[in-house]
């Protein structure tokens, strides 16, 4: 009997850690200046740290919008899964991350839409819903 349920306990187990590995990856990131560098682009040496198609919203605390945009972006994510990668960033606490892309001076939320496989990058400024998220991933990325 003990050896049908260590029998059991491996499939489960890998199951659970697949589980909490999806989970994981279906999460919005928060950088900072360093995890910029290191997850997403590192503006340094003009080397794109992500490998696949990635979004990064720029916001603030303050902004109401952006402060909306946030759980947009997190249910895209979640329904996106490993296809995409999604990333916030403060522009008060990542000033140098916030100024590398010119369009986020024209106002926030600001979402920069990379695909690294064409080595390119589209920028929208303003509060998109999850439609107009999801049109824009099918325009940009090429992805349903």
């Amino acid at each position: 009997m003990k050896s049908f349920f260590k029998f059991l306990m491996l499939p489960c187990l890998m199951l659970l850690t697949a589980v909490a590995t999806f989970a994981q990856s279906a999460e919005t990131v928060t950088l900072t200046e360093q995890t910029f560098l290191t997850k997403c682009y590192n503006y340094n040496t003009d080397e794109v740290k992500c490998k696949k198609p990635f979004i990064i919203e720029y916001g603030a605390t303050w902004c109401s919008w952006c402060n909306k945009q946030k759980p947009v972006l997190h249910k895209i994510q979640q329904a996106y899964g490993t296809k995409i990668q999604t990333f916030y960033v403060d522009v008060d606490k990542c000033p140098q991350a916030a100024s590398i892309f010119d369009e986020i001076q024209e106002g926030i939320p600001c979402l920069i839409f990379v695909n690294p496989a064409k080595d390119e990058y589209e920028a929208i400024n303003g509060y998109m819903d999850e439609g107009e998220l999801k049109q824009a991933i099918k325009e940009v990325f090429g992805l349903n």
